[in-house]
């Protein structure tokens, strides 16, 4: 009697298991002798206990049907309970588990298993020679939410390194602003981008909403409709400790922009006193699920306060309860945005060395600025009050401030080399560095203090005149001398990294702060006519 075409494809599958576990006992014998073997003789062994395992409700349908049973047992790994699959599925590869959850019903069940995504996580981050950092406590993703983070940031690993790209772009699309070069923020995790318009507004965009244009809402509005002002900076500070997306953002309110910061900046090297009323305002974002409808982002007042300004902000940066921002003639304020009230502000400040290029918090009542071919890290002063009507200079302060570690780093930074701040949950603060020929990443510490640099890479590539976006292990280089194309770099263990070239918008501004999201592959940029570029590097 011929056996139906299903029986007889399970003993040839049950054939091809036996030989495997043959050639796993060969292979162990064979490590056993170099004594490497003793862990994989258990899993061996394990693997043999599993395949002595009879299938008595295969047995049952053979004999129902007539069939005359098997002189061995009929033996397979998707009828073991689903906690064993777990541990064999959890030893495996992401492209082999990709594969053997095609294969059946009970193997597809057995891999939706946490644990199997969460080693696959951890795998994953020690690739890297810095640790990936979700936005959100590890302990608040489901089964489901760790394979889909796992799986898209393989996806991103994908894009940003394949080398057909330089043969098909990745998806552009273009945010039409009334606001010629308003600055933005790109929220980490890549959905949800900030910018600002004439009047003072601050604009949420989904950027994972089908139109651009109808997943955009205002987010903030001018506190008065009189007072249309500038948006000078945008801050960010993520709360990790939040099951959902939360964070604080920081807003620099202050006359003028664009243009106009050149030519003041221009003047307060001739005029010693150029001051004017500014404000700075503190808002809470947080997530909210609208059920039915797609989620969107709500915002609070925390605190606004006024304060004197010079018109022109560099750079600035928001940890906790603190706030920091370069201004010329060359200073770093540090304002305690809790204590302080709508006229008078809580305020110290530091006047390093000149030409300071980025302004970082770190724990531990520090600051970091950048200048040269070296990082000062200073102790911030205490805070004392000031009152928002008086003019206030801080080059007045002619006492120099000693920095408490002076770090080299072989190089001046280059433009966008420095990265934003990355806070684990432990309250340690990764920042990444460029120079022309070398990636740092700097790690510090709230406990100790203590302030480490490590070298990334090392490349003998020179690229003069370029524009850098950092994350912690991806790197986006843009050259002037080359505008339709980029090279991305993702930062590799044992300083091992990738260098491809994409094409790119030959409209990019030239000095544009180009940003990306390393989460979501997406890098946003401003077009020479205003506008802002959105890039997709998600395959």
């Amino acid at each position: 009697m011929s056996l139906p075409p299903t029986v007889r494809f399970l003993e040839r599958l049950l054939n091809v298991w036996k030989w495997v576990v043959l050639q796993l006992k060969q292979w162990t014998r064979q490590c056993e002798r170099a004594h490497l073997g003793r862990l994989l003789g258990m899993v061996l062994n394990a693997f043999r206990r599993l395949s002595e395992l009879r299938v008595s409700g295969y047995e049952a349908t053979r004999s129902a049907k007539g069939i005359d049973a098997p002189s061995q047992p009929a033996n397979s790994l998707v009828v073991l309970p689903t906690e064993l699959l777990t541990l064999v599925l959890a030893e495996l590869e992401l492209r082999d588990l990709r594969r053997a959850r095609c294969s059946c019903r009970s193997l597809y069940t057995a891999s939706k298993s946490r644990a199997i995504w969460l080693r696959l996580f951890w795998q994953l981050s020690d690739s890297y020679v810095l640790p990936i950092i979700p936005p959100r406590p590890l302990e608040t993703y489901g089964a489901a939410e760790l394979e889909s983070m796992v799986l898209q940031w393989t996806r991103v690993d994908h894009g940003w390194s394949s080398c057909s790209i330089r043969q098909q772009p990745p998806p552009q699309r273009i945010l039409d602003h009334d606001w010629p070069n308003t600055p933005f923020a790109l929220i980490e995790g890549g959905r949800w981008l900030l910018t600002t318009d004439k009047c003072g507004s601050v604009l949420v965009h989904d950027l994972d909403s089908p139109s651009l244009a109808t997943g955009t809402h205002v987010l903030i509005r001018p506190e008065d409709k009189r007072d249309h002002v500038y948006i000078s900076k945008l801050s960010v500070c993520i709360d990790r400790s939040s099951p959902t997306l939360e964070f604080n953002l920081a807003l620099s309110h202050d006359y003028g922009g664009g243009v106009f910061n050149f030519f003041v900046l221009m003047l307060s090297s001739f005029v010693g006193r150029l001051s004017t009323s500014s404000r700075v305002s503190i808002w809470r974002v947080r997530l909210v699920d609208t059920t039915g409808h797609r989620p969107k982002l709500s915002s609070k007042l925390l605190n606004s306060f006024y304060t004197r300004v010079s018109k022109v902000v560099f750079d600035a940066s928001l940890l906790y309860s603190l706030y920091a921002r370069i201004v010329s003639p060359w200073a770093v304020e540090l304002f305690n945005w809790e204590d302080s009230k709508s006229m008078v502000h809580v305020k110290s400040h530091i006047h390093p060395v000149p030409d300071m290029a980025s302004v970082r918090l770190l724990p531990g009542r520090r600051v970091l600025t950048g200048r040269g071919s070296s990082i000062h890290i200073y102790a911030i002063p205490e805070c004392t009050y000031h009152s928002a009507t008086l003019p206030f200079d801080p080059s007045e302060n002619t006492d120099a401030q000693t920095p408490l570690q002076v770090i080299p780093i072989g190089g001046p930074l280059v433009i966008g080399g420095i990265s934003p701040s990355y806070s684990s949950y432990s309250g340690t603060i990764y920042i990444c560095l460029a120079t022309a020929q070398h990636i740092f990443a700097l790690i510090t510490d709230a406990e100790d203090n203590e302030t480490a640099v490590i070298k990334l890479i090392d490349y003998s590539m020179r690229f003069d005149g370029t524009v850098y976006a950092l994350s912690l292990h991806r790197t986006l280089i843009r050259q002037d001398y080359m505008p339709d194309s980029v090279i991305t770099l993702n930062l590799l263990r044992d300083e091992q990294f990738d260098v491809n070239e994409h094409y790119w918008h030959d409209n990019v501004h030239r000095f544009s702060i180009t940003t990306l999201d390393e989460w979501s592959g997406r890098v946003v940029d401003h077009l020479k006519d205003g506008r802002i570029v959105v890039i997709d590097f998600l395959r």
